[in-house]
Order: C-alpha cells, then sequence, then structure tokens
C-alpha cells in the first residue's frame, strides 16, 4: 500500500488543503439569502468561572516552563490549546453535573478523543479520491465517532496567515458521511494555535461560515462558543444513548481518548 503524508498545519498553501478546496460540497452562506447569526450568542452563565480556572491552570504550567520560553510563548502556546480544550470540557461537565439533575452523565458523553484518523472522501472533482486524515481533537457524543460529533479540532502550528481551510475539508467529509446516514444537525470546525482561534459552522443544509478570534482580545467569546458547542453534543448524548454499543478505540490503530499527533494526510491505495 502506498501512502502519501502532508501535514495540515502548513496552512492554506499546503498542496492537498488547496486541492480540497477544489471538492468541497459545502456553500459559503453569505450571500445564500439565509441568515447566519451562529455567532451571535449571550453570555454563558459558567464563562466568568472557567476563564478564572483557565487563568489558574495556565499559571502552574508557567511554572514549569523556562522563563525565556514563557516570554516568548511558543512553547506555552502550544501546550495551550490541549489545556484549553480538556479544562472547559471538564468543567463545563463538572458544572452541569452540579446544577442540572437531568444533565451530563458519566456513562453518557460527551468526550475528546485525541488523535483520530478520518477516512475521507473527496467529492465533486472528476477523479474521486479517498483519503485517510488524522486530526488532533475530535468531540465525540455516540457510537460512530465519524458522524457521531459535532466539533474536529485541528491544531495550527505555522506562522504564516491559515483560514482553516484543512479544517473545512474535514468537515465537508463529514457533513456527507452525516447526510448518507440522514443525520441532521450542525458540524463546527476549529483551526487553531490557542491564541488564534479559527470557529467554522457547518449547518444541515450544507452551508458554511467562518469566524476569527484572538484570545488575548476576546477570551470570553471563545468559551461561549465551547461551551455551546459542549452543551449541544451533551443533548445528542443523551437523546442518543451515548456510547452503548461502541466499540473500544484502544483497538483501532493510531486512535486515543488523549495524546497528540501532527495531522496528517494519508492517500489509500485501493489496487
Amino acid at each position: 500500500m502506498t501512502s502519501e503524508r502532508i501535514n495540515l498545519a502548513e496552512g492554506d498553501n499546503s498542496e492537498l488543503v488547496n486541492l480540497f478546496r477544489l471538492g468541497i460540497s459545502l456553500t459559503y452562506c453569505i450571500g445564500q439569502n439565509q441568515r447566519e447569526d451562529v455567532w451571535d450568542i449571550d453570555p454563558d452563565r459558567d464563562e466568568n468561572q472557567i476563564l478564572e480556572y483557565l487563568q489558574q491552570v495556565n499559571d502552574i504550567f508557567c511554572l514549569g516552563l523556562e522563563s525565556r520560553v514563557v516570554s516568548d510563548g511558543e512553547r506555552l502556546i502550544s501546550t495551550r490549546m490541549d489545556i484549553f480544550l480538556l479544562v472547559v470540557l471538564a468543567i463545563a461537565k463538572k458544572i452541569d453535573m452540579q446544577t442540572n439533575e437531568n444533565g451530563f452523565k458519566a456513562d453518557v458523553g460527551p468526550y475528546w478523543v485525541s488523535p483520530y484518523d478520518l477516512t475521507v472522501e473527496q467529492v465533486d472533482v472528476r477523479e474521486p479520491r479517498t483519503w485517510r486524515t488524522r486530526v488532533d481533537y475530535i468531540l465525540r457524543y455516540g457510537e460512530l465517532v465519524d458522524v457521531h460529533t459535532n466539533l474536529v479540532v485541528l491544531r495550527k502550528s505555522t506562522r504564516e496567515f491559515d483560514g482553516g481551510w484543512g479544517v473545512l475539508a474535514v468537515l465537508s467529509a463529514i457533513y456527507n458521511k452525516r447526510k448518507n446516514k440522514e443525520i441532521q444537525g450542525d458540524i463546527y470546525g476549529i483551526c487553531t494555535d490557542s491564541y488564534q482561534w479559527i470557529f467554522y459552522h457547518v449547518d444541515s443544509n450544507g452551508l458554511y461560515s467562518r469566524q476569527f478570534l484572538l484570545w488575548t482580545e476576546e477570551p470570553k467569546q471563545i468559551i461561549r462558543h465551547l461551551c455551546r458547542i459542549i452543551r449541544q453534543a451533551t443533548t445528542l448524548a443523551q437523546k442518543g444513548g451515548g456510547f452503548i454499543n461502541a466499540k473500544p478505540l484502544e483497538n483501532q490503530p493510531g486512535n486515543a481518548l488523549l495524546g497528540s499527533t501532527a495531522s496528517c494526510w494519508l492517500q489509500i491505495d485501493d489496487s
């Protein structure tokens, strides 16, 4: 079997991301006579508590980094992405358990899976191609990880401008799989280094939009989006029964409940 690896974190100019932009089966929502207000959300009731805890954890991690790195911020930024995603999910679950008797249950979900390998098909091209891509984080709320998810996260590791098209390519593949299984609902994608956050949203009609945020300027807005996505996943997990019939991920090569691996694409040779 021959394979080709291309790092999604290379940004918008990488060969594969440009290739997939030609085959994305989604439509930009602006100009489609449909109002896109998904980014206009009210303050979250727990955002102050989560932000305060994040800052405390962040300060603790700074103590373990050499002063030069702390001042430059590069290693801290890379580590901070994992801190943010894990802490926000954990605190949102904890608060929900304490305040809502019908809220999160430990055996239902959602959970982060990191990393995770997705098999995707490039659509709307003359010569369809199948690839395997590794995403850094996927929020799983049900039995089938490829479709029972409403959030995929890729780690941004380039200093060049990156509009997050690699994330949109993954969302396009998940959207097509969900559509084939007649699964409705919103899907979100994030491309981030924990400083710059690019959020994508895809609705049930295949319309997408995106929003750019900076942690230094709008941390509460970022937390609001994450909390809303997590709560949507919690609701979906409760409705679908969670992981009753799910297969153990540890038996699947390249997948784990926690970890971090560079995102890459593998072309599948059917011969």
